[in-house]
């Protein structure tokens, strides 16, 4: 379950932190506002935040929120490397029957589960503040709406800043690991070609020196399609934002039916994880503040209204006017239908509805495993559903089976405490932790052991299938060994940098020191705000204030009784 230590300390504290030129009774009024209304979201928005926080966590200690979706990206990395490795291998085909062997299989699905997570990590802290900002627009709250709105945009900004460099990093493993091969084969190196591929990496579909990096590509653009669209999406209500998600969804949606990566498009994978993160944080935000006043509702009809429009002149604005109202109504019934479910659910007694929840969510969570790890030829295990999908997506249906069984892992993991605790295992955190040097290192080095492994194996006598078992298993070992050490080395104190630049780089107004006379009490303090300013939870600064209370009413009891003392004698 989400928890309230990540809120980011309140949506505009930080704001507030770094600019004491307004009056202070203002600036307190808008913070103790603005905190009344906090959703639980981690405290920063870029994919590699939670990796860092995994590593340090002790045994006993709770995890940050959404620490799930690492676990979820360190799982679905592990089925891109087996995929590529029975894929290149080409063993264990005697249980192409099974369902684990279909689930090691499922590459293509697990690559549209990255995107969809990077469309809901990086805008889940942006629509926790717009469910925020739609709450005061009802409270008539005007301050609240203007810093939220700065603080709202200054977390997408921070994000757009450091996507680039970010995305370059993992380049610069890979062609540094290209290097160390290609001299180890004894092939020639072109320094300014190899510049030159490193450079096009972001913007070409396939990188020579690895052909798996493809994907980053995506993700850049990707990510600079979803801060566009966040910033458009910023000015709608709710229920307008998922009316223009689910309008955006078909266009957007691959219309090529190829599973080559030239020929795909992607911007449907960011859409639906900005269209999950929308719908995740209102429904947290309802049901820890309640519907908004039904004053706004009576104001959204205004927009659609429940007359439908009339169609008989058929031209292109009535019709796609019809098109919306149909999409807009049908989601509010929808939600309205979630929203009673949950309040019945919630009358139930505790045993009840621990069971009748949990119950629900993992066939939830089966059914959206099932459609995950479907493929083509596996089409007459899925009868009607495959019959279904194809009629509405042609020759598309399997990147739509992936994408529908994917959201669905994503919003059952969300509100499952059982699945989160799964997710949020040791073991899924430290594979959430390296699985991008995972992703990375895993195609190259397959690759140069191959070479070396499967003919030493025959060499000594054994099996062919046993030769490709245990070049898999080399591989695998060899891939996880050079991540991990990528990752600690490498990776890892790069984004640190990164943060520390973007940290000098940005305009903002210094705090200015606190006139307090007493030392105990002005450290607790730029103590604190030290804190805020490295994304600390709000656990630690509030133990930090109460050992330094304690430290500094400690000290004045003692100077007291000195002086009683020194009276006294």
């Amino acid at each position: 379950m989400m928890t309230s230590s990540s809120a980011d300390q309140g949506p505009v504290r930080r704001f507030l932190d770094g600019d004491d030129t307004g009056p202070k009774d203002m600036r307190l009024q808008s913070t103790e506002v603005v905190t009344l209304h906090v959703v639980d979201v981690p405290a920063d928005t870029d994919d590699d935040d939670h990796s860092k926080q995994s590593a340090k966590l002790p045994h006993g200690d709770k995890p940050p929120p959404l620490l799930w979706c690492d676990g979820i990206r360190g799982v679905a990395s592990q089925i891109v490397v087996t995929f590529h490795l029975l894929f290149w291998f080409k063993f264990l085909e005697q249980y192409a029957d099974t369902t684990w062997y279909h689930t090691l299989r499922a590459g293509n699905a697990a690559v549209e589960m990255f995107l969809i997570l990077s469309g809901f990590v990086l805008t889940v802290r942006f629509f926790a503040r717009l469910q925020v900002i739609e709450r005061a627009v009802a409270n008539g709250d005007a301050t609240t709406v203007r810093l939220v709105y700065v603080d709202a945009y200054l977390s997408m900004a921070s994000t757009g800043v450091r996507r680039i460099p970010r995305l370059m990093g993992p380049v610069v493993i890979s062609t540094v690991l290209h290097i160390f091969i290609s001299l180890y084969r004894g092939h020639a190196i072109t320094p300014l070609a190899l510049v030159e591929d490193v450079l096009k990496t972001l913007f070409v579909t396939f990188p020579p020196f690895n052909l798996t990096l493809w994907t980053l590509r995506v993700e850049l653009e990707g990510s600079l399609f979803t801060m566009a669209v966040c910033v458009m999406l910023s000015k709608l209500r709710y229920r307008h934002r998922v009316v223009a998600c689910l309008v955006a969804l078909p266009i957007f949606h691959n219309r090529f039916g190829n599973w080559i990566g030239s020929q795909s498009h992607y911007f449907g994978c960011f859409v639906l994880g900005i269209l999950v993160s929308d719908i995740i944080t209102k429904q947290q935000h309802q049901l820890a503040h309640g519907p908004l006043p039904s004053s706004v509702s009576r104001h959204e009809t205004t927009v659609f209204p429940r007359t439908p429009p009339n169609t008989v002149a058929a031209s292109m604005e009535s019709l796609g006017l019809s098109f919306c109202y149909i999409i807009y109504h049908a989601w509010q019934s929808v939600h309205s239908t979630w929203s009673a479910v949950r309040r019945c659910i919630h009358r139930l007694p505790s045993r009840a509805e621990h069971i009748v929840t949990n119950a629900a969510y993992s066939l939830l969570f089966l059914f959206g495993s099932w459609l995950f790890i479907y493929r083509p030829e596996y089409a007459a295990n899925y009868g009607g559903v495959d019959t279904l999908i194809r009629l509405i997506f042609e020759k598309e249906h399997a990147r739509m089976l992936h994408r529908l069984g994917s959201v669905l892992i994503l919003y059952t993991v969300c509100w499952s405490a059982w699945l989160q605790r799964v997710f949020q295992s040791r073991l899924c955190r430290y594979l959430g932790r390296i699985s991008f040097c995972v992703y990375v290192v895993h195609w190259p080095i397959m690759l140069f052991m191959g070479d070396y492994v499967k003919p030493w194996a025959q060499g000594q006598g054994w099996t062919e299938e046993t030769g490709k078992r245990l070049a898999a298993a080399a591989c695998y070992v060899a891939s996880h060994a050079v991540a991990h050490v990528a990752t600690v080395y490498v990776d890892e104190p790069y984004v640190k940098w990164l943060r520390a630049l973007e940290r000098r780089l940005e305009m903002n107004i210094a705090p200015k020191p606190f006139p307090l006379k007493n030392s105990d009490a002005r450290n607790a303090i730029q103590e604190i705000i030290l804190i805020h300013q490295n994304d600390q939870t709000e656990e630690l600064i509030e133990g930090v204030l109460d050992r330094k209370i304690q430290v500094y009413h400690k000290t004045r009891k003692i100077k007291a009784e000195a002086r009683v003392d020194r009276s006294s004698k």
